[in-house]
């Protein structure tokens, strides 16, 4: 040590490190690496005009085509109309699906759940009616 310097080491108990402090540091840079590529890929795809939370840089591709539930589910503006076809029905089981573009779920119930061979066989009978809401809608 140089003269004039002055070390102040105050240690209280045990200095020693434990062992596996090197593996839990590198876990959490490995994971906050994961995070920042992540959020890199919601970022571009988002500036790119993408809309899939699911799916950010599916935008990119040249031939990305929105998957479909096939399930023909009729559109419903307002409750009115839904009376209407919920009578026009005539004692058939109305499933109602209320789907907006911001939601996460909506996209994973079309994605997964609906195209689904097992449920469509299942929805066969029911009348199927969509009420959709966006950001803007009342």
């Amino acid at each position: 040590m140089p003269r004039g310097e002055i070390k102040a080491d105050a240690t209280f108990g045990d200095t020693e490190k434990p062992t596996n402090a090197g593996r839990v540091t590198r876990l959490w840079k490995g994971v906050a690496m994961m995070a920042l590529v992540a959020g890199i890929a919601l970022l571009i795809g988002a500036l790119s005009g993408g809309r899939d939370v699911l799916q950010p840089l599916a935008s990119r591709r040249s031939a990305a085509a929105p998957a479909s539930s096939g399930l023909a589910f009729q559109p419903v503006k307002n409750l009115a109309e839904l009376q209407t076809r919920v009578q026009a029905a005539q004692g058939r089981y109305v499933m109602l699906d209320f789907w907006a573009e911001w939601c996460v779920s909506c996209k994973e119930m079309e994605r997964f759940t609906f195209s689904d061979p097992r449920v469509q066989g299942r929805l066969r009978d029911p009348a199927l009616r969509r009420c959709r809401r966006g950001a803007t809608e009342r």
